[in-house]
């Protein structure tokens, strides 16, 4: 078949939007069960989560979304600077780790006007939760980033270990899930040294293979359960 090309910003979006219309409508007219499903899925947006979260009884962190780098100046001096910030969505392009706030943060803060981003109060140095929702399943794994190590992705060496969490808010996570009309969640939280569960996100497509591996937990068995059972 013939290639064609264009330069054309207008056109290129034009022709994504098509496709995208074209895919996500066959999507919607079969009889099928999707894990997830793709309009619940792309809905699933991290205000949403957030909001939810908290209205279901999680610890969210205090957060602010803003492009306005007045508003987020004055939660940075709020929390006496001790904030992180991150995007909405990844980028497909390059990888972006949630930073903490930094000094010469501010020097930039005008280009905010761009793009809105995630501003939140830091929890930090103290464990970490990866929790996955497999239908009516939750599987949790707790590590402890070294110090300093913001984002846990970028700690490749860090032990994982199964854990337990507590009845309450193993309920308020399958809640946040259902809420959000979801059967599969990978789920971020941190656990103080107060014992206090803190919500962060929720990735209803994030990896899970990862934390089989360093576990021993049986993530891809109760996957293949779920996908056998169907609705």
């Amino acid at each position: 078949l013939p290639t064609l090309e264009t330069s054309n910003q207008n056109d290129v979006q034009y022709f994504r939007r098509e496709w995208t219309e074209m895919i996500g409508g066959v999507f919607a007219t079969l009889d099928a069960w999707f894990v997830n499903d793709p309009g619940r899925q792309e809905a699933a947006v991290k205000p949403l989560q957030l909001r939810l979260a908290e209205k279901i009884g999680l610890r969210v962190p205090d957060t602010l979304i803003t492009n306005d780098p007045r508003a987020a100046e004055e939660f940075v001096v709020r929390h006496g600077q001790r904030v992180v910030h991150k995007t909405l969505s990844p980028p497909r392009h390059r990888f972006l780790a949630t930073k903490v706030w930094e000094e010469s943060d501010r020097a930039v803060l005008q280009d905010l006007v761009l793009a809105p981003t995630i501003f939140q109060e830091a929890v930090t140095d103290c464990r970490e939760l990866r929790v996955i929702v497999i239908g009516r399943q939750l599987f949790a794994a707790e590590f402890r980033p070294q110090a300093g190590i913001i984002d846990a992705r970028l700690d490749h060496d860090v032990p994982y270990s199964p854990h337990t969490l507590p009845d309450d808010v193993a309920i308020k996570l399958l809640s946040l899930v259902r809420e959000l009309g979801l059967v599969y969640s990978a789920i971020d939280m941190k656990l103080t040294d107060d014992g206090e569960y803190v919500f962060l996100e929720l990735n209803p497509m994030g990896q899970y293979l990862y934390v089989e591996i360093l576990t021993g937990l049986p993530l891809t068995a109760a996957m293949a359960d779920l996908l056998a059972g169907g609705r």
